[in-house]
């Protein structure tokens, strides 16, 4: 699933959560999100610690649930309070418990069960002290498990969403001390997926109030073209090896990238934009089960300075992409066409689409190898795409339409012939992916 932060119900520290409109929603919908991940605040929803949850504040989360399900999209919950509690962090004096992390789970699932697509149980935990020698990591390890174990006891088999410790910072996610090197929750319905959260900025802090410039220096090697492309790429690239070598599901809660609407310089939005592709393009690579994500952020609610908003608003709704919204767009599945396609007379083939960037097979910095995808078309009842990859490379060929399947193959010797099916008569464009390359083709079922 594709989708994006719709935030703003977690700026009330203790009153009630104000959600977006309806129209914020159906708008994020038509542009070709699937998923929105809604934060809020645990005091909010409950006033005290293992309390019922409170009613004038559950109600708005729940209209925001139905407004969203009304618009086509799945609906994701934070609870985005950094493992504190009325400003006291897990474990230091008068913190919250495991029992009343557990017990405030139980209630969300009695709440939302078989409605959500998933529970993030926590947003970002960091820096929480050790009890009796015990770590914080280690403790609140316990915590989450124990917070999967009271949702699945309540008959609950929804998704659940593990953060990694020290902000869920996917730099820092093998880190022996601070990290999780080696997956530790164990999940009966095993349906769980690992969070991470992923900034390209110098220090990864999420602000960018420095420059383009900045984090390239901030960064290593230049595989990438640049130290700050290289170091993205690498973080990525390892922890999605991390997933792969586990057997793993993971989400990227938080990733996002200024515009030049919001503060960056032309140069500065412009570089961040095709970090972003790269990006974006480094992750279709993969099965699209492997990784949800959700982009960090919008919301009628930001000011308009905001770094990392991606849509203005308009009388108190969403109304209009920023420069950076077209990047992640892109990798959205499209949209229902709302208008009649005019389809062109019937061809034998069309020209060839080409595209080339720089993809790295290894994770650790290395000089990149470019690579040119080719892809041409035959159409018919059954349409066949014929793919040549130079220089010669091996891989999995993979044909996407709406975000569904609809061929693949494997190269052989760089080429690799697909025959498309499930599509429909008609003609539309599908996304053809080989390793970290994706093309868009039109064709023509007849």
């Amino acid at each position: 699933m594709r989708g994006i932060n719709l935030a703003g119900a977690e700026f009330t520290s203790a009153g009630l959560p104000l959600f977006d409109t309806p129209e914020s929603f159906a708008f994020l919908a038509s542009r070709g999100y699937t998923v929105v991940r809604l934060p809020f605040l645990w005091e909010s929803v409950q006033p005290v610690l293992s309390g019922p949850l409170a009613a004038a504040a559950m109600t708005p989360l729940k209209k925001a649930v139905t407004d969203a399900t009304a618009a086509g999209l799945a609906v994701i919950l934070d609870v985005h309070n950094y493992a504190v509690y009325r400003g006291v962090a897990y474990g230091a004096a008068g913190s919250f418990t495991e029992h009343d992390f557990t017990d405030l789970w139980t209630r969300l699932s009695s709440a939302f069960r078989g409605t959500i697509a998933g529970y993030g149980l926590m947003n970002e935990p960091r820096n929480l002290p050790a009890v009796d020698g015990i770590s914080g990591n280690i403790r609140w390890q316990h915590a989450q498990q124990a917070a999967l174990d009271a949702i699945r006891a309540n008959g609950d088999t929804t998704c659940v969403l593990v953060s990694g410790y020290t902000a869920a910072t996917m730099g820092g996610w093998l880190n022996a001390t601070n990290g999780q090197p080696v997956p530790y929750i164990t999940d009966p319905a095993n349906n769980f997926r690992w969070e991470a959260h992923h900034y390209w900025d110098a220090g990864s802090t999420g602000k960018y109030t420095s420059s383009y410039a900045d984090a390239v220096a901030a960064g290593f090697g230049s595989s990438q073209g640049d130290a700050a492309r290289t170091r993205t790429w690498f973080e990525l690239n390892q922890w999605l090896e991390w997933l792969k070598k586990y057997n793993q599901k993971g989400y990227i809660g938080e990733f996002g990238w200024p515009s030049v609407e919001n503060g960056a310089s032309e140069a500065d939005a412009t570089a961040w934009n095709s970090l972003a592709e790269l990006y974006l393009n480094r992750i279709a690579a993969e099965s699209p089960d492997l990784v949800w994500t959700t982009a960090w952020a919008t919301g009628s609610r930001w000011s308009s300075g905001y770094r990392l908003q991606f849509y203005s608003s308009s009388k108190g709704s969403l109304a209009s992409g920023l420069s950076n919204a077209a990047v992640l767009e892109s990798a959205n599945p499209a949209p229902t066409p709302t208008e009649p396609e005019v389809v062109a007379p019937p061809v034998a083939a069309e020209p060839e689409v080409t595209a080339s960037v720089a993809a790295v097979a290894s994770a650790a910095p290395v000089v990149p190898v470019v690579r040119t995808v080719k892809v041409s078309v035959t159409h018919g009842k059954r349409p066949v795409l014929t793919v040549r990859v130079s220089p010669v490379a091996a891989g999995t060929v993979v044909v996407t339409y709406r975000g569904k399947t609809v061929g693949k193959a494997k190269l052989v010797k760089g080429r690799a012939k697909i025959v498309l099916r499930k599509l429909t008569k008609g003609s539309r464009v599908v996304t053809v992916r080989v390793g970290g390359l994706s093309s868009k083709v039109r064709v023509r079922v007849k």
